[in-house]
């Protein structure tokens, strides 16, 4: 999860206009988004709609949530907290929004998993800052439980998981929540993913066994198979996490599929590919001059950087620039 800090340029950011005491609820809301338009939401996008709206204030118009939560699960900070936005009428001196890009209506659930971790996250966050402790999850609510807003379809997200969720964190018990139904599930996959955050690979399939290594954010890699949590923490139910087998340096390792999505790709270079140095290329990633005998020869690729842009290639144990097909 990756936070933008937008404080600077959000529409109508201004002065602090009340204490963090004074911030009694925060409301959960989504912003109404077909999936197939859902990548492409930003605060910025919303903020062009907001600028002419009379509701929102226009032509002095402000945003309407403190955080957004995007549709990758990174996060837009848009107003700090001492500032009100325009999130509910007749409840924004007291409340802090954040809203989750896409929709969850009674009909209509776009909504990943992804986006809620984040969401669950963010609010605790927010909670350490105000001086709440996990004993206060009950001020956490949905636009449509606020009085006068019954009649909104914002949001169907279910209350008492996100509840639970930030209980955890803010106890110091935190369990992620298992994936999606219908991104991953166990069993074969042989497919690719993409790790959504650097993640550490495990000889096990639980985060106390041994690390073997990272994988950074953006590396893609083949999963084999999808196995549950061999671990029987009673705080977490076995099986509630699935974990990805790779083979990582030779060996088999483990990954946790909290931190990976699925990706659509057939030919693009992965962590254990054989890759041949091109024959006209002359200098590694770092600047040094590729030696004669390296190039048109074959290595295999152990680990990425630069967002996949370069890759560490073994035996020469150096890094070199990658042209993803």
């Amino acid at each position: 999860m990756q936070v933008n800090n937008r404080i600077s340029i959000a529409l109508g950011n201004g002065p602090d206009e009340r204490l963090l005491s004074d911030i009694h609820q925060i409301v959960i809301h989504h912003t109404v988004a077909e999936r197939s338009v859902q990548p492409n939401v930003t605060s910025a996008n919303l903020e062009a709609g907001w600028r002419t709206n009379p509701g929102m204030g226009a032509p002095n118009a402000r945003g309407g949530y403190h955080e957004l939560i995007l549709f990758n699960g990174n996060v837009d900070r848009n107003m700090q907290d001492r500032r009100r936005t325009w999130g509910a009428a007749n409840q924004n001196n007291h409340t802090w929004h954040i809203s989750l890009v896409g929709t969850h209506s009674a009909t209509i659930n776009n909504i990943t998993q992804t986006q809620l971790n984040s969401l669950a996250n963010r609010i605790a966050a927010a909670m350490q800052r105000f001086g709440w402790t996990a004993n206060n999850v009950d001020r956490i609510v949905r636009h449509r439980d606020l009085p006068g807003h019954a009649n909104t379809t914002c949001t169907h997200v279910n209350l008492t998981n996100v509840r639970n969720a930030v209980r955890a964190i803010l106890s110091g018990t935190q369990v992620p929540s298992p994936p999606q139904a219908g991104t991953f599930a166990i069993g074969t996959f042989n497919a690719d993913v993409r790790m959504t955050q650097t993640a550490n690979v495990r000889a096990e399939r639980n985060t106390s066994s041994a690390i073997l290594g990272q994988l950074q954010s953006g590396t893609i890699i083949r999963v084999g198979t999808i196995l549950g949590r061999n671990n029987s923490n009673p705080a977490y139910p076995l099986g509630s996490e699935l974990w990805g087998g790779i083979t990582f340096n030779g060996r088999t390792g483990f990954i946790s599929l909290l931190l990976a999505e699925p990706v659509s790709t057939s030919n693009l270079i992965r962590i254990g590919d054989r890759v041949q140095i091109r024959a006209t290329a002359t200098t590694w990633a770092t600047g040094e001059t590729i030696p004669a005998w390296a190039r048109n020869s074959i290595f295999t690729v152990t680990q990425f950087r630069n967002n996949n842009q370069e890759a560490l290639l073994s035996d020469v144990i150096s890094w070199i620039r990658v042209i993803q097909p």
